[in-house]
């Protein structure tokens, strides 16, 4: 744009306002996240792991949306959501072992993480997604959601402990 936006906070003030701050959300989401594509297709759930890294304020994030197609009664234009919801087979994020990996572990009632409504079914299809198509070199390092720096067995490790501990079988 040839402006200067990190010299000075005067500066960086500039894309606070209008248009700069909707340039700058424009250039976060078509460039440099590239999710035109996804949010064409209505992929809520990919969206969110790949802005937010995973699904924190996942659940307030959905009702927002939820509540704005109401009101601009766009809900026959919708192409994913099905009554308000998504459903993590239908999102991009089926084929993807990191952000699958983290569906189960957001989604599983023994661990900490907040934003989304637990339930072992959830948790339980997130882990074994993980494990079907994690192709990764099993001693490669990993440092995922807080759990630490282990290696990518550690992590399988841990997926397969959880559909277990979930009363599920593998």
């Amino acid at each position: 744009m040839g402006d200067d936006f990190t010299s000075s906070q005067a500066a960086r003030e500039k894309l606070e306002v209008v248009p700069h701050a909707v340039y700058s959300v424009a250039w976060f989401w078509v460039r440099y996240k590239k999710l035109i594509s996804y949010s064409d297709s209505d992929d809520f759930i990919y969206c969110t792991a790949v802005v937010n890294g995973a699904y924190n304020g996942y659940n307030h994030r959905l009702s927002m949306l939820n509540r704005a197609i109401e009101l601009l009664e766009m809900e026959g234009h919708l192409k994913k959501n099905q009554n308000g919801a998504y459903l993590f087979e239908d999102s991009a994020v089926y084929n993807n072992a990191r952000y699958s990996f983290a569906w189960g572990l957001w989604h599983d009632p023994g661990s900490n993480k907040t934003g989304v409504t637990k339930g072992t079914d959830k948790a339980v299809a997130g882990y074994r997604r993980f494990l079907q198509i994690d192709t990764g070199n099993p001693s490669s390092n990993r440092k995922w959601y807080g759990l630490g720096q282990h290696t990518a067995q550690w992590y399988r490790d841990y997926a397969r402990n959880r559909i277990t501990a979930l009363g599920s079988t593998l």
